[in-house]
């Protein structure tokens, strides 16, 4: 007899024989997902990132830009755009190739310092050589290869992680974030590259602690979130109806209830989603799948209706069962306070705390 205990596939799990989308369902989530709108904050961010690399072209002393946005208003689709514009290349010569790769875009992780910024670099340069040196010997073959890959524009996003090394004080910034801080200028004065500095409004603190940054990084950017739709602004809608308008061009739809002759349900919109255009993506795309579900080829604002209720319940039970987490947390430090043995407790005493515990 075989006591072996069987493990099921692991693509049984992701292959399940209920999925939760058909496969023209998922084909529909996919298109929307992948529609990106350009919408007026977003051209003028695109513009601000040009700009600094044009004038850097003639200015004997460059200056850099910095682009601040909340989570799901743009960030991500900037630098997309960004790339598709400088894409990288392979040279051909008689004696071989030369990668030319005008972006160096870098995510910088949780924690940071300029020994890993300099080997996390070199990584997105295609450098697979020995990575084990002296920061000092790794920042001297970066700019090697900053200059022989031809590298243009250098771009760092979710710079905010850098106040992992420490906030400023009354003295200045921490010791951790100004070696950072001078590692950067470092690369900034001996490459004549243009940099981006990309990441939350909390960003900005990094920049404002080191006079030497904030004056070379003068042009400005901001993605925000959309303002209410009014007469006098229409952001919202035109984004709206212009990701609308991309949707029922695919082959599941023929129309949808557009904004601009529904006011009153673009302030709705605004409210379900605060105007951050990812979250208005992802209600669009639910709203599309409830359409196809109910074999409508219009999107309707009832489809929004269902596919709001969904997400709200989905927050409802998350905010529920973090409550019921936090009031078990209370009364288990209150047990501690106490010194009560829940085992040597009697049972009305047990009874009475699943009730608190589980209300």
């Amino acid at each position: 007899m075989n006591d072996s205990t069987t493990i099921p596939k692991l693509d049984s799990f992701f292959t399940p024989e209920n999925p939760l989308l058909t496969n023209d369902e998922a084909e529909l989530v996919s298109a929307i997902s992948g529609l990106v709108i350009m919408h007026d904050r977003l051209r003028a961010a695109r513009e601000v990132v040009r700009h600094a690399l044009g004038e850097n072209k003639v200015l004997s002393e460059a200056r850099h830009a910095l682009v601040l946005g909340d989570a799901g208003c743009g960030k991500t689709t900037l630098l997309d755009s960004i790339r598709n514009e400088m894409p990288p290349a392979d040279d051909q010569f008689r004696l071989g190739t030369q990668r030319r790769q005008p972006l160096l875009e870098v995510s910088l992780p949780g924690a940071i310092t300029p020994l890993s910024l300099a080997q996390y670099m070199l990584r997105a340069l295609g450098y697979h050589k020995n990575l084990t040196g002296t920061c000092y010997k790794l920042t001297e073959e970066l700019k090697d290869q900053i200059r022989s890959c031809g590298v243009e524009l250098i771009w760092l996003d979710e710079f905010q992680h850098l106040l992992s090394l420490g906030k400023g004080t009354k003295r200045g910034a921490s010791r951790r974030l100004t070696e950072a801080c001078n590692w950067i200028k470092g690369i900034i004065n001996d490459t004549k590259v243009s940099f981006v500095l990309m990441g939350t409004p909390e960003t900005e603190a990094i920049v404002t602690h080191d006079t030497q940054i904030e004056r070379r990084f003068t042009h400005l950017a901001t993605l925000e979130a959309f303002p209410p739709p009014s007469i006098e602004s229409t952001e919202l809608v035109d984004f709206v109806d212009e990701l609308l308008l991309e949707t029922v061009q695919l082959p599941w739809f023929d129309s949808a209830d557009f904004l601009f002759e529904r006011p009153v349900d673009a302030k709705r919109l605004w409210v379900c989603s605060e105007g951050i255009p990812s979250r208005i993506k992802d209600l669009l795309i639910r709203a599309a799948l409830h359409a196809k579900r109910r074999d409508s080829r219009l999107i309707s604002m009832a489809d929004f209706t269902a596919a709001f209720g969904q997400t709200r319940q989905k927050r409802v039970d998350f905010e529920a069962a973090r409550a019921r987490r936090a009031e078990r947390r209370t009364l288990l430090q209150a047990l501690e306070q106490q010194k009560l043995n829940p085992f040597a407790a009697n049972d009305d005493v047990i009874n009475a705390l699943v009730r608190k515990m589980w209300a």
